[in-house]
């Protein structure tokens, strides 16, 4: 009783990771690559419109990884 219990739950556990893994693949092809402007589109923004802005630089990049 207990082995077929243990080999229902690894069973499962291996669907669970063969659904996550199809679920992380669709999630990472709907994602749109960021709008990066030039200098002179940033500046012209900024300076027409109320928005902000920020940076991420190598400091940021290595602390999110």
């Amino acid at each position: 009783m207990k082995r077929n219990i243990l080999r229902l739950y690894y069973f499962l556990l291996s669907i669970k990771e063969k659904v996550l893994t199809a679920y992380n693949k669709n999630i990472l092809f709907k994602k749109f690559k960021p709008n990066v402007a030039d200098t002179d589109e940033t500046i012209e923004k900024l300076l027409k419109g109320k928005i902000s802005m920020s940076r991420f630089g190598d400091g940021e990049f290595s602390l999110i990884n």
